[in-house]
């Protein structure tokens, strides 16, 4: 019984875990498209 706990545990901690990490990644997408924005506009003005 407490294996089986243990694996549910870990199958949920897993999906919380990529969640986070796709949460992650569109902020580091969003981050870059502003950075390369924010480039783009300072060298053109």
């Amino acid at each position: 019984m407490v294996y089986h706990q243990r694996v549910k545990e870990f199958a949920e901690n897993e999906a919380i875990n990529q969640a986070a990490l796709e949460k992650l990644e569109q902020a580091n997408e969003a981050k870059s498209t502003f950075l390369a924005t924010m480039s783009h506009e300072l060298r053109t003005r």
